[in-house]
């Protein structure tokens, strides 16, 4: 059995890529994102019979919820990203670069899912001089 995968905001550079390398190892991928800058990243994955896409914001619990149930790995990618964004967009930054992965969260234990969580180059420690963030931060 193909082993299932949730990818919110698989539509962005990161998620688009790696949406691709899971399809080409077989594994059954389903992306949801708004699409708030282009769908182009996904074109080439349309035809694929393991490939499912949901336009729709993370922000929809009752579809997050569902979504979460239907997979047995979670990676979300949905985000705005970078400082200036963020800084304008304060109140939609926080609902998804924050509050949508906690809501995420209660979801992932309650069903015994696993979930990878990334992060960029933003990522830098811990605010202390050589001291890095690790699996146990």
């Amino acid at each position: 059995m193909k082993k299932k995968i949730l990818i919110t905001g698989g539509a962005g550079y990161i998620g688009s890529k790696l949406v691709t390398k899971l399809l080409n190892n077989g594994y059954e991928v389903t992306v949801v994102d708004i699409l708030k800058f282009s769908s182009k990243s996904l074109n080439h994955l349309f035809n694929n019979k393991n490939f499912h896409f949901i336009r729709a914001d993370v922000r929809q619990k009752k579809l997050m919820k569902n979504l979460v149930q239907k997979n047995e790995y979670i990676i979300p990618l949905a985000a705005l990203v970078g400082a200036p964004l963020c800084e304008k967009n304060k109140k939609e930054a926080i609902q998804v670069n924050l509050n949508s992965i906690k809501y995420l969260m209660k979801f992932i234990k309650k069903n015994n899912k696993k979930i990878i969580y990334l992060t960029t180059n933003s990522g830098y420690g811990v605010g202390e001089k050589n001291k890095y963030c690790d699996e146990n931060s």
